[in-house]
């Protein structure tokens, strides 16, 4: 889990706009400010450890960072992202599962009989807005197929066992263009807007 400042974590609970039941991977500390802001919102938080921490670290090194990144970023932060690549072994009753980054702003209710029924994922595009020219999706929003994901886990588990940087892009936004990019289907262009806080 990671967020940029307690406002915006405030501001991103509070004004959800939506009657989901929101769910958070979590993978700290209990007694932290974040753990009792989720709680005192009402999100279900499942604590969940990431299983190859150990891994990441080896494939993303701190020299590795500051070459290719220009600075180095906190590993709690990279884990924090990585735990979206978790929900398909963590979800046992849904079909259909609607990820959001935690900084997403709900401006409506979602009904999810309306989103796509992928067989993998449904994600928007990361910087097109022409889908044509699409090469590379945003996953800070995503429809998951919870049975098709497992397959794809089990291929991204492959690939941190092996110790394989993606090259498709950043961490497991990378990771999960390199395995489903193909197989992906399309969110509404919506699910892309980005504001600034």
């Amino acid at each position: 889990l990671h967020v940029r400042s307690r406002r915006q974590r405030q501001m991103c609970i509070r004004d959800r706009n939506t009657s989901l039941h929101l769910v958070c991977l979590y993978d700290g500390n209990t007694n932290d400010p974040v753990y009792n802001l989720l709680k005192e919102f009402n999100v279900e938080i499942i604590l969940h450890q990431l299983p190859y921490k150990l891994e990441l670290m080896e494939i993303y090194p701190r020299e590795w960072m500051l070459q290719n990144l220009g600075k180095e970023i906190e590993y709690n932060r990279i884990f924090g992202t990585f735990m979206r690549m978790e929900i398909p072994v963590v979800e046992k009753e849904e079909k259909y599962v609607l990820y959001s980054d935690i900084d997403v702003i709900f401006n409506a209710d979602i009904l999810l009989e309306e989103l796509p029924h992928p067989t993998y994922l449904a994600a928007a595009p990361e910087y097109e807005r022409n889908v044509e020219d699409m090469e590379y999706f945003n996953a800070g929003v995503l429809v998951m197929n919870i049975q098709g994901m497992k397959e794809k886990y089990e291929e991204f588990i492959l690939k941190m066992k092996n110790r394989e940087r993606n090259i498709s892009g950043l961490f497991d936004q990378g990771y999960l263009n390199e395995l489903c990019f193909k197989d992906m289907e399309l969110l509404p262009i919506e699910y892309l807007s980005l504001i600034h806080i």
